[in-house]
């Protein structure tokens, strides 16, 4: 990370903390919302020196009850909260599929499907175990980049989305993940994840029960990947742990995310994938 900028969002006045890297050196600047700041210029013996000390301050900050921020240069600040991503996705999109459960006739369905297409949201209801039928339950009003781990890393780390030139910036980090492919390998972790969890929120709800009592298989899927453990991108431990603090609220689910995510499938991890198979 070459650029941090947080506040403070729960007391007054609040305050920002912003480091950014130049060559080696760490500049800190912190104050009040709406003064300067004091700064202060601290030179390191490599920028990667420097980068590692920006991660571990940053840290700190967050455990200290400040915040990350969209856009550091815009005075109307939207504070970007731990976990505000999965939070935000899950609570918009479980109600649009209650919705459309109850559209359909009351039936002895055995087949639901839930399933993320990279363009929105479809649902799959059928008594023909082997139709695979599914249809979107999100319509032209839904953005589908509100669930793209790449604009998110945009937004946090001051990424440009075009260069001077106007071409497209691809992303290059130095820790995991490190470029855009291992976001969207992230991306569709965390939305099948999301989706399982989903689908036994719904099954538990006693509205839904005419159509869901009978069901015999579930399937859960983000852009033709099935529900599976991560272990296949074996990111250190801290870096997971990081993104899992970033994007996820709840403790219990955070929990969830590590054990598919851990070297070796456990606990709640395993029970979950039990109840997919």
């Amino acid at each position: 990370m070459n650029e941090s900028y947080l506040e403070t969002t729960d007391r007054k006045p609040n305050r920002f903390w912003k480091a950014e890297r130049q060559d080696n050196n760490l500049i800190i600047t912190e104050g009040i919302v709406g003064t300067e700041g004091q700064k202060t210029i601290t030179e390191f013996e490599s920028w990667d020196n420097c980068e590692d000390r920006i991660d571990e301050l940053t840290d700190d900050m967050l455990d200290k009850g400040y915040d990350f921020l969209f856009d550091d240069d815009d005075t109307n600040y939207e504070p970007l909260k731990k976990g505000e991503w999965f939070e935000v996705i899950y609570t918009k999109i479980l109600p649009l599929y209650k919705r459309a459960i109850l559209n359909y006739p009351k039936d002895h369905y055995t087949y639901f499907q839930l399933q993320w297409t990279g363009q929105g949201f479809a649902l799959g209801l059928t008594k023909n175990i082997e139709e695979n039928y599914w249809e979107y339950i999100t319509d032209e009003t839904f953005d589908e980049s509100d669930c793209s781990l790449n604009d998110v890393y945009h937004i946090l780390e001051a990424i440009p989305y075009e260069d001077d030139e106007g071409y497209l910036v691809d992303i290059e980090r130095q820790e995991w993940p490190k470029n855009e492919q291992e976001i969207y390998d992230l991306e569709y972790f965390m939305l099948n994840t999301m989706l399982a969890l989903m689908c036994q929120e719904l099954m538990a709800d006693a509205e839904l029960q005419p159509y869901l009592s009978n069901i015999k298989k579930r399937v859960i899927v983000a852009t033709d990947r099935p529900l599976q453990p991560f272990k296949y991108l074996a990111a250190p431990i801290k870096e997971r742990k990081k993104m899992v603090t970033l994007l996820i609220k709840e403790e219990a689910t955070k929990l969830l995310i590590l054990d598919l995510w851990a070297d070796q499938l456990k606990d709640k991890g395993a029970q979950l994938l039990e109840r997919f198979k």
